[in-house]
């Protein structure tokens, strides 16, 4: 009744009409009168949301200024800070150190001919992180011949949601997909050790993702959408591939050329770049802060 009332004009003609006419009896004029209230309600909390953003946001400026520099482990983060305004100078990429994990890390995993090419998915099970884009990828395979794939889906969901609900009922239905759960992650090793590759089909802008490092310690090639952290990591047909993001039809064809294509896998791991080790990365972070504070 409240969107009725205040978006009136952008009712349907005949909506209004009868919004007119119920609003001369005593019972629906007093329902209409509550909705205004509760819609004026509504827009002063807005307002003062608003407010609070932008109390924020100035904040936020005034404090990036006091800094003397920021760390990005990404150069798709630092330049988005770039274009809010902290100066270019101020803002170091160092990419951020793996923890070496149990398993066969640094060893490509080579299959032999004729096996099924294993697919996995290791993160949150939510909207953002376009599992529903991935399912609907193998879904689309199911419909063709030939293909011999096989999808792991590992990450918490959320069992009284909508979209947690939604998820386990499409999963279910596909004969090439298996939900494995939540895991701990000191056995990620143990669980990249049977997966030909890892997809990432995000559909929000990943900064630096873990999951990509932690695949590629253990020589992984990754399948991720083409934005964000997660298409600076990726080398594109290098060491590993890009689908549009969002586009279950691409993501599909992508899955589909490697299985295919299986000498595609080796190549592709052996370009898999050094990863920094949490060793590394402790040092590298130690020596910039000793260079800073010499600088004072």
């Amino acid at each position: 009744y409240s969107e009725l009332y205040v978006e009136n004009k952008k009712t349907p003609y005949l909506v209004r009409i009868a919004q007119d006419k119920l609003g001369r009896h005593r019972f629906f004029s007093g329902i209409i009168n509550i909705s205004k209230k509760a819609a004026a309600l509504r827009e002063n909390k807005d307002k003062e949301n608003i407010k609070a953003i932008a109390a924020r946001y100035r904040a936020m400026k005034k404090l990036a200024k006091s800094v003397d520099l920021f760390i990005s482990p990404s150069n798709f983060l630092r330049d988005s800070y770039i274009k809010w305004g902290i100066e270019g100078g101020k803002i170091l990429y160092s990419r951020n150190g793996t923890m070496v994990t149990p398993g066969r890390p640094g060893q490509p995993k080579n299959k032999k001919p004729g096996k099924e090419t294993v697919f996995a998915f290791t993160s949150f099970v939510r909207p953002e992180k376009g599992v529903d884009i991935l399912l609907k990828a193998f879904e689309i395979l199911e419909k063709e011949k030939g293909i011999n794939v096989r999808l792991l889906v590992y990450g918490e969901h959320e069992t009284n949601s909508a979209y947690g609900v939604g998820f386990m009922e499409s999963i279910k239905k596909l004969k090439t997909a298996e939900y494995k759960g939540k895991f701990d992650n000191k056995d990620i090793g143990d669980i990249l050790g049977e997966v030909d590759y890892l997809v990432l089909p995000s559909l929000w802008y990943e900064n630096a993702p873990l999951v990509i490092e932690e695949a590629y310690l253990n020589k992984i090639p990754c399948i991720v959408s083409n934005i964000g952290g997660m298409a600076e990591r990726v080398r594109n047909g290098v060491d590993g591939l890009h689908f549009n993001v969002g586009d279950a039809l691409d993501l599909a064809g992508k899955i589909k050329f490697v299985a295919l294509n299986k000498n595609i896998r080796e190549e592709l791991a052996r370009n898999i770049p050094q990863v920094k080790t949490m060793g590394e990365n402790a040092a590298e972070l130690e020596g910039i802060y000793f260079n800073l504070i010499g600088k004072r």
